[in-house]
């Protein structure tokens, strides 16, 4: 996959890609250094996000850098017209370095050399500035998905795009792992705003341009050239380090303006919310280990209660049997009482109808005397007592024969009607009133 880093419709593509196992880093002579040319220190690229959203990580930069110079210098161009632009320099050496960069982030530092008139007049008049990088890579993944685009193809996530991921809102990144320079090119829009010229130098007219020497002399005649362009107020614009382009008045730029203020925003809402989550992590921290002991109090209290339970339920089970007994003796004591009432009430019925056959009266229907109560037949029992009580006269009981009773039973009833002549008739009524009460 071909990355080219400005702002336009052909800033990526897919291409044929070139792996770095597929050059010869180790051949290729160094490329001589023109006299009279220019020697310019560019800021190239800088570790993480670009306005193309593409991001590129330290591992790419640093592992880009033979890429740049061999096996021959890449090229220096503009806008990325490789097909059939013209080259107006080639880079000489690349480093990477995360000191005093205008991103405050890793960067790599080219070195290019420019030989072309126009170019070179260009690049002192300020016109070529700003630059962008043109790579190619194998390893580009979705920040969303994680998704190798280079090898599988692009996926569902839109680059630029935001996405809600496990609840928090992400912009989708092209994360650039690895990369193989092609290009580095001059252009009016850089998709990284701090992508530019730093230091500018005159290569004297006596540099020896062997290909032994080449760059290796450049420290030393470089002095001497910087001495060469003081001007007559004593300023040296070539080794004035530039400040960040200014923002124009053109449309394109101010919309870029205003993208690059809403990214700003956006991280920083980011980092506010990171915060927050950090926050909110540590106190559902507190509150599980929170929850943890209370749990833990509540194991030791749940045995204790489960325990407390226990006994409660055996003494209930004790309590349960003695009721059965209790419940079993008060049924038992009922019968016993229904029993000796049923058989109360006969004793009162028989009573009952003794006494009026005492007293001359006709026996009542037992049914009958079963519908009256205890109480109704003990006050007829005393009426009849007290009845009998005020008789003054006791008649004569004769005594009837069975005329069918044979001889042997009439003379024992002879002697029998003689005994009971014998007793005192009143004495033997009173006796039987007093069995009856």
């Amino acid at each position: 996959m071909l990355i080219r880093e400005f702002l336009g419709e052909e800033a990526i593509k897919e291409t044929v890609s070139i792996r770095e196992s597929e050059m010869n880093l180790s051949e290729g002579a160094a490329d001589p250094v023109a006299a009279n040319s220019l020697m310019v220190d560019i800021e190239g690229i800088h570790v993480g996000p670009t306005r193309n959203f593409t991001w590129y990580t330290e591992n790419a930069l640093k592992g880009s850098i033979p890429t740049w110079t061999k096996p021959y210098g890449k090229p220096m161009i503009k806008h990325h017209n490789e097909e059939n632009g013209d080259i107006i320099g080639r880079i000489k050496s690349v480093e990477y370095t995360d000191m005093d960069t205008l991103s405050k982030t890793g960067a790599l530092i080219f070195t290019v050399n420019v030989p072309d008139k126009d170019g070179k007049e260009q690049i002192q008049d300020g016109r070529l500035k700003t630059v962008s990088i043109g790579v190619s890579t194998n390893d580009v993944k979705c920040s969303i998905c994680g998704q190798n685009l280079a090898l599988k193809g692009v996926c569902e996530h839109k680059k630029g795009a935001k996405y809600q991921v496990e609840g928090v809102e992400k912009t989708c990144y092209w994360v650039i792992n690895s990369m193989a320079g092609k290009e580095i090119s001059y252009v009016v829009v850089p998709s990284d705003p701090y992508a530019m010229n730093r230091k500018i130098y005159n290569v004297p007219s006596n540099i020896r341009e062997s290909e032994e020497k080449g760059v290796s002399n450049l420290s030393e005649n470089l002095d001497k050239t910087q001495e060469a362009l003081v001007t007559e107020d004593g300023a040296n614009p070539v080794t004035v380090e530039p400040e960040i382009p200014a923002v124009n008045d053109s449309p394109d730029v101010v919309t870029l303006k205003s993208e690059l203020e809403e990214a700003k925003a956006n991280l920083e809402e980011t980092m506010a919310k990171l915060t927050a989550e950090k926050e909110k992590s540590q106190s559902l921290q507190q509150q599980c280990e929170e929850a943890v002991s209370k749990i833990e109090a509540s194991g030791v209290l749940l045995q204790t209660t489960q325990k407390e339970l226990k006994d409660a339920q055996d003494s209930l089970k004790i309590k349960e049997a003695e009721l059965v007994t209790e419940v079993r003796m008060k049924e038992s004591l009922e019968e016993k009482l229904q029993s000796k009432e049923t058989e109360l009430m006969s004793q009162l019925i028989e009573n009952y109808n003794t006494m009026r056959k005492v007293i001359g009266k006709e026996e009542v229907e037992v049914t009958d005397l079963q519908t009256r109560t205890r109480e109704s037949l003990s006050d007829s029992i005393k009426d009849m007592k007290s009845e009998i009580g005020n008789i003054t006269e006791v008649r004569n009981i004769t005594k009837v024969e069975n005329p069918t009773f044979s001889q042997e039973s009439k003379t024992a009833d002879v002697k029998e009607a003689k005994s009971i002549s014998n007793v005192n008739l009143e004495e033997r009524l009173s006796n039987v009133i007093g069995r009856l009460m």
